[in-house]
């Protein structure tokens, strides 16, 4: 278990990695179903996240995190690898191989826009 910080009180609490996957879902305002659909998962596998009964391998878990914007380090571990202001503005969006057929991104959205001037 991961304990981590409640920044208003200063008091601690403990974060399993099925709350984790809940949260990161929640903080996306999608519900389970939607959250199954857009990912891919099936809804039964989702819900078994984040009641803790099976834990996700490493290709959901980065499923996971894509899907949701979580730091993948955080959502394993509990312990963010850099905060998000620090990240390189030269760093490339992950775009995730798993992601609901209907939902996959169009060929124009690898392309970089180019910018008059």
């Amino acid at each position: 278990m991961t304990t981590q910080p409640i920044e208003s009180t200063g008091n601690w609490f403990e974060f399993e990695l099925k709350d984790r996957l809940r949260k990161s879902r929640e903080e996306m305002g999608l519900s389970r179903a939607a959250f199954a659909d857009l990912t891919g998962l099936a809804r039964n596998t989702v819900l078994n996240y984040e009641h803790g009964k099976t834990k996700p391998n490493a290709i959901y878990l980065r499923t996971w995190a894509d899907a949701t914007g979580t730091d993948l380090e955080w959502l394993r571990t509990g312990v963010p690898t850099v905060t998000r202001q620090s990240l390189s503005r030269h760093t490339a969006p992950v775009v995730s191989i798993w992601t609901a057929p209907s939902r996959r991104p169009a060929r124009h959205d690898f392309i970089p826009s180019q910018q008059a001037g």
